[in-house]
């Protein structure tokens, strides 16, 4: 793959570790996570994804 590929990769992942945080804060602040509690747990599910997804394809790209 090329640099700017694994540099685009890199980018997501560091947006959603940045990103996460502040929308999980703003949904307890709001107080979502109680009256929504499915959609809360899939939408964790979903963040942790949206930086393992990417943290194992820099693994992959580097070893290669």
């Amino acid at each position: 793959m090329s640099q700017q590929t694994y540099k685009n990769i890199e980018g997501y992942r560091n947006f959603w570790l940045a990103a996460t945080p502040v929308i999980d804060g703003a949904v307890r602040t709001i107080g979502l996570h109680r009256t929504l509690p499915p959609l809360y747990k899939t939408a964790k599910v979903i963040g942790v994804l949206n930086i393992a997804i990417p943290t194992l394809i820099l693994a992959v790209i580097e070893e290669v």
